[in-house]
């Protein structure tokens, strides 16, 4: 055994693979990981010990150091131990079983297409091209025999059917049509002129064919779908002149497949638009008329009610949200929430085009204070599809030039910047009053980092109008971080501008894996603030994740368990598949092998706690079986808690 010490340091190498090393934790913060396996061979009889090719490792841990940070860096470390035992072993003998192999590298990452992969569709291509086809079949025997319109209507019923129970204008008029075709009701039909029964049936059936065409492209750029139509109509138009002001104005046309017990209990449905941003409340249509169900192929309301906001869409913020409540009316003219829905109003900084279809989830009222895209995914097929027409001019969010203000600016009184010190001991603009939030912002070029906290700051900014955006950016640009956790407060719903949070996102990317492990649990309740799961966020949370196994371990426990929520609950799943996608498939069979684990001894606990107290012995010697036989299948299961302990098996002794 060799003993060697140095800086407050020393260590026992019993072999050229066993270290026991002491240290004075004051100085061990600062010592890089490749100095100390440096320090190794000058106490070794091997002289083939290259420090670059070793690593070290917490013995009876599976859990490695990292060579380029500091000691002080590592959780370990960082705990109330005067003794830490180390394994020294060659890079190249490192298991890494956990770890994505060269399997899982071989097709390239893109979120996108991993969403639409990991997506279970509920409009499979196969269902839609079964029922085309019959349509088609029924179409052409009509077109030869012009008999047997019903069938032909019974068929576009269920394409309909298929996609959401879906009717549009389009598809009824030209149903309508054929049906006065079958009743022979239509004019000219005997006549012989150009508008023969066989004339006007191709006439007809040619347009019903178009609009169940630009039923399906509808349905496709609303939800998705693992199928596209191969030509797909062009809705988007340009401006001819883009200094002509545009106020905020769309179509709520209907809503589809209104439940038959919605039917039964009220005389009429009505509607109101809310528009808001960062939770607060920008404008509101009150309820609109009461219109009463109508049976075409399914119950719907229809409104075709078009509404103007008195706001121009060039004066609203980029991440505002539309939120629309469907309110069933009863005889005493009560009004009932049935259903809501929300969406962003520029979801590619650019406004929506044309027809779109929103689910509508039956869920109590929406949370208000934080509305954002991931509370509820209209882009998923729900019972109630509500559809809204929307202009087809195109409108393009354009970001204003930040002008640099308060570069030379006198220095304010000291009493002034004491004022200013005393407001940030608040931490949070919640808890300033109007009148010290408005001191705040009017003196904010005098803020600095040593006497505020930059989400105070901006959190005291007047509004969200483009002006003071773009003041909002300059101070962000400005803004000297004394810490990258002060960014932190800037991911909380407060702020939902894109370019806040990638600045705050681009100052915790300067975090250690381990200093952000600390922080994971916000930063997955941050997700939920996020414009789109593309974001700067959540890169970071995958790029970490490919990182540290410890950091996608508990991402994924913390992601399995906010699918719990009563909201978001969509969001997470997607971010669940786009980690388990990253992990790679040996991590995945991890994770799978300690969620059996977790049921199993969820499953013993609630039946150990109803048994009577006599039996719980018993049940619990018992059901012991149950965790023996888990390991006698797996062999090995790394704890959910800390996946750098391995366990293999477990002392069944309850005596």
């Amino acid at each position: 055994m060799r003993n060697w010490k140095k800086d407050n340091i020393s260590c026992q190498i019993e072999d050229t693979a066993l270290i026991n090393i002491f240290y004075s934790i004051l100085f061990l913060a600062n010592y890089l990981v490749k100095d100390l396996i440096a320090e190794i061979p000058h106490f070794c009889t091997n002289d083939q010990l290259f420090p670059r090719d070793h690593l070290l490792s917490i013995c009876g841990h599976e859990e490695f150091l990292q060579n380029d940070h500091y000691l002080g860096s590592h959780r370990v470390f960082q705990k109330n131990e005067s003794v830490i035992q180390l394994h020294l072993q060659k890079k190249r003998d490192t298991p890494g079983t956990l770890s994505r192999k060269h399997e899982d590298d071989h097709s390239q990452f893109y979120l996108k297409q991993l969403l639409e992969f990991m997506h279970i569709w509920k409009v499979s291509r196969q269902c839609l091209s079964t029922v085309i086809q019959k349509y088609d079949f029924h179409l052409k025997y009509l077109l030869k025999t012009q008999q047997n319109v019903d069938n032909v209507i019974e068929e576009v019923k269920n394409i309909c059917s298929v996609l959401g129970c879906v009717e549009t204008k389009q598809i009824t008029d030209a149903v309508n049509e054929l049906n006065l075709i079958l009743q022979g009701k239509a004019k000219n039909l005997h006549q012989n002129s150009d508008t023969s029964a066989k004339g006007l049936i191709e006439k007809v059936t040619t347009e019903l064919s178009t609009s169940i065409y630009q039923l399906i492209d509808i349905h496709c750029s609303s939800f998705y779908a693992d199928f596209q139509p191969l030509h797909a109509p062009l809705y988007r138009v340009s401006f001819e002149n883009l200094g002509v002001p545009s106020h905020l104005s769309f179509t709520v046309y209907a809503a589809h497949n209104i439940p038959e017990t919605w039917v039964h209990s009220y005389k009429a449905f009505s509607f109101s638009c809310w528009l808001t941003y960062a939770g607060k409340k920008l404008c509101q249509v009150r309820n609109c008329r009461n219109i009463p169900v109508k049976k075409l192929f399914f119950f719907m309301v229809n409104w075709n009610e078009t509404i103007n906001f008195p706001l121009e869409i060039k004066s609203l913020p980029r991440e505002s949200m539309l939120t629309i409540k469907l309110f069933g009316i009863t005889y005493a003219t009560n009004a009932d929430l049935l259903a809501w829905t929300c969406f962003p109003l520029f979801p590619k900084h650019r406004s929506i085009l044309g027809s779109v279809l929103f689910s509508m989830t039956l869920q109590s009222e929406p949370p208000m204070e934080m509305i954002a895209p991931g509370v509820w995914d209209v882009s998923q097929p729900s019972p109630v599809t509500l559809q809204i027409d929307f202009p087809a001019t195109e409108w393009e969010y354009m970001k204003l030039d930040s002008e640099e203000n308060g570069s030379d600016l006198e220095e304010p009184p000291k009493e002034c910047l004491k004022h200013i010190a005393r407001l940030s001991q608040k931490q949070t603009p919640i808890l300033l009053s109007e009148e010290k939030r408005r001191y705040l912002w009017f003196y904010r070029f005098y803020c600095n980092n040593e006497n505020c906290s930059l989400p105070l700051v901006l959190g005291s900014a007047p509004g969200w109008d483009e002006r003071t955006v773009s003041e909002m950016h300059t101070i962000l640009r400005r803004w000297k971080f004394s810490h990258p956790l002060e960014a932190l407060g800037l991911l909380t719903s407060s702020f939902p501008d894109q370019e806040i949070r990638n600045v705050a996102v681009q100052q915790l990317d300067n975090l250690l894996n381990d200093e952000l492990l600390e922080y994971l649990p916000q930063l997955v309740q941050a997700v939920k603030f996020e414009w789109s799961l593309e974001s700067p966020l959540v890169q970071l949370l995958l790029d970490r994740s490919l990182q540290s196994i410890q950091f996608a371990h508990r991402l994924y426990w913390l992601l399995k368990d906010a699918q719990n929520e009563t909201y978001f609950k969509s969001w997470y799943q997607k971010l669940l598949a786009a980690l388990q996608f990253c992990a790679g498939k040996a991590l995945r069979g991890e994770f799978s092998k300690e969620q059996k684990l977790i049921k199993i001894l969820g499953d013993i606990g609630e039946k150990v706690k109803t048994a009577s107290d006599p039996q719980r012995q018993e049940v619990l010697k018992k059901e012991l079986g149950r965790l023996e036989e888990f390991f006698w299948c797996t062999k090995t299961c790394h704890l959910p808690l800390n996946p750098a302990l391995c366990i293999q098996g477990i002392d069944g002794d309850v005596s």
